[in-house]
C-alpha cells in the first residue's frame, strides 16, 4: 500500500440508512475496494456506520432531523478513490463537497477534521494511547472495529459520541495515519493538544 492518504468529504441529502448502506456498498465494489469489516451505531442525534476497506475506510454520519448525511472516504489508492467519487456524485444529491466541510454547518451542526502522520506503528501501543486520549478529551467510544493486514499494516475505527477516529498503520514506512472527525470542537482541541505532546509527528502527507 502507498503511504499517502486521499481524503474525500461530502454532505448529501439522503438519510435512509438502508439506502445509504446498500448504495455505498455497491459503489465500493464497483470502485474495486475490498470490504473487510462493517459496524454501525445508533446514537441519540445520529446514525453512524463505518466500513474497513482493503486500503482505507469509509464512514457516514446520518443526521435524521436535519435531512443530511456526512460521508467521508479516506484511501491510499487514489485511482479507486476517484472512481468512487465519480459514481457517488452521480448518484446522490450533494449539498457540499471538499475540505470546506470543516466549517459547513447544518442547523447548528458541523463536522471538524484533524489528521496527522506519526512515527508509531505498534497497534497495541496506539490503541492503548489513543484510548486514554479519547477519554481525557471527553469522547466516549460506543463501538470499535479493526483489521490486521499482515504484514502490511493495521486499520482501526472508533465510533465516538459525535464523531469517529481512524488509524492506518504502515510498518514498512515506519508511520501511521491518524484521523479524527467530529462535530465537537472543544473535544477535538483537547484531543489534538494531547496528541501532539504524546506522539512524534512526521512532516509528510499531510504536511506538518
Amino acid at each position: 500500500m502507498d503511504a499517502r492518504m486521499d481524503n474525500y468529504h461530502a454532505w448529501v441529502i439522503e438519510t435512509d440508512a438502508d439506502i445509504l448502506k446498500s448504495g455505498l456498498l455497491e459503489m465500493l465494489k464497483m470502485s474495486e475496494f475490498a470490504v473487510l469489516g462493517f459496524e454501525e451505531d445508533f446514537q441519540s442525534d445520529r446514525y453512524m456506520a463505518a466500513w474497513i476497506l482493503g486500503e482505507s475506510h469509509l464512514a457516514i454520519h446520518v443526521f435524521l432531523e436535519d435531512n443530511e448525511t456526512y460521508v467521508e472516504l479516506t484511501s491510499c489508492i487514489k485511482e479507486k478513490s476517484d472512481k468512487f467519487k465519480k459514481i457517488f456524485e452521480s448518484t446522490f444529491k450533494l449539498t457540499r463537497v471538499g475540505k470546506e466541510n470543516e466549517t459547513h454547518k447544518i442547523n447548528g451542526k458541523a463536522m471538524g477534521n484533524y489528521d496527522s502522520w506519526i512515527k508509531v506503528t505498534d497497534p497495541n501501543m496506539l490503541k492503548k494511547g489513543l484510548k486514554v486520549m479519547l477519554e481525557e478529551s471527553k469522547f466516549l467510544t460506543s463501538k470499535f472495529i479493526e483489521y490486521k493486514f499482515q504484514p502490511e499494516g493495521h486499520t482501526a475505527v472508533w465510533m465516538l459520541n459525535g464523531g469517529h477516529l481512524a488509524i492506518h498503520t504502515f510498518p514498512d514506512k515506519d508511520k501511521t495515519y491518524v484521523q479524527l472527525s467530529s462535530g465537537r470542537g472543544i473535544e477535538i482541541g483537547k484531543f489534538t493538544e494531547r496528541f501532539k505532546t504524546t506522539f512524534e509527528q512526521t512532516c509528510e502527507d499531510p504536511p506538518c
